[in-house]
């Protein structure tokens, strides 16, 4: 599936500043992370989403903040791991 966002001019343009050519993927990062975050995708989604290994999207998912909210509230069977 693909998802599009229009955003308003100036808005892109500030972003574009701020992240060049990575504002796609940052995107997707940080969408990924909030699904993650508030339970609405499992971690091995997350890494699916963002084309990284289980290994590799629990670090990023940790960096983020995302895995520690998991295991804080008890989600995911406390261990915010799950599949």
């Amino acid at each position: 599936m693909t998802l599009c966002i229009n955003l308003p001019a100036d808005v892109e343009s500030t972003l574009r500043r701020q992240l060049g050519k990575g504002l796609e993927e940052r995107a997707k990062q940080d969408l990924a992370a909030a699904w993650f975050r508030e339970g609405r995708i499992t971690s091995r989604q997350a890494a699916a989403l963002l084309g990284m290994s289980l290994f590799d999207a629990h670090a990023f998912l940790k960096g983020k903040g995302a895995l520690a909210s998991h295991v804080a509230v008890g989600r995911r069977g406390g261990l915010g791991l799950a599949s």
